[in-house]
């Protein structure tokens, strides 16, 4: 920083995050852009791996870069762990806690907007978050199946068969949401009511149980209150930003 406070250009560092650091765009320093494209012209294989305190606009990157690890802020041993990831010796198993747009101009951006309401959608743009909260996958692969759910009067009981099909110890994460069909206000689209990381050898097999209480048929209603509303409601069973299940589950 120079003797006022603003960040300065030196190398290939460049500091936009902190306490008083706001931009008004998303795109990463511009010195870091020209450098991932210097070393993009090498010809070799890239691993991108972006450390970060916000989430950037980085479509043209994740177009052209061959993998991408979002690293936000890794911490004190953050080092240690991204080069273990980068060799091989762990496997990825975060999933993302946010969801990254393409663009400014798809602020804000996030997964469970209203039903009412269609964002991030622009004429000159693609559809929808470059990378949606709940993305995110490592260097295995998983099969899901048997999967049921059962209706009782303290809440939902899911069950799943897990298993870990590829060569590295991972970890999947479900995640399981809930879509209103119909309601006294206007539903999101989706919500997150639970979700469990499951941790597999390569070719191990389990059963997973995952909990949901009351509050899955919960509403914030008309009247300023949570209440349970009588009716309909989707419970989605999701990893990795894809669907895996999904059924249709009645309040009693």
């Amino acid at each position: 920083f120079d003797k006022n406070g603003a960040a300065m250009k030196s190398g290939v560092m460049q500091m936009d995050c902190g306490e008083g650091v706001d931009l008004s765009g998303l795109k990463l320093p511009e010195n870091q852009e020209s450098l991932f494209d210097a070393v993009k012209a090498v010809g070799k294989k890239v691993i991108t791996i972006v450390i970060a305190g916000r989430p950037y606009g980085i479509s043209r990157i994740s177009e052209k870069t061959d993998a991408l690890l979002y690293a936000f802020y890794p911490g004190p041993m953050g080092g240690a762990a991204i080069a273990k990831l980068v060799y091989g010796e762990k496997s990825p198993a975060g999933r993302l806690p946010v969801s990254l747009p393409r663009s400014a101009g798809q602020l804000p951006v996030y997964y469970n907007y209203k039903k009412s309401y269609q964002p991030m959608h622009y004429c000159d743009e693609e559809e929808g978050a470059l990378y949606s909260f709940g993305e995110g996958f490592g260097y295995s692969s998983f099969s899901y199946t048997d999967v049921s759910a059962k209706n009782t009067k303290e809440g939902i009981i899911l069950t799943c068969t897990l298993k870990n099909t590829g060569g590295y110890k991972d970890a999947a994460v479900l995640q399981c949401y809930r879509s209103i069909k119909a309601s006294e206000v206007v539903p999101r689209v989706r919500e997150l009511k639970g979700f469990q990381k499951v941790w597999l050898e390569p070719g191990e097999e389990k059963k997973v149980t995952l909990s949901l209480d009351r509050n899955f048929f919960q509403i914030y209603g008309l009247e300023g209150k949570w209440k349970e509303e009588k009716g309909e409601y989707e419970l989605l069973l999701m990893d990795s930003g894809k669907l895996i299940w999904k059924e249709t589950i009645e309040c009693i």
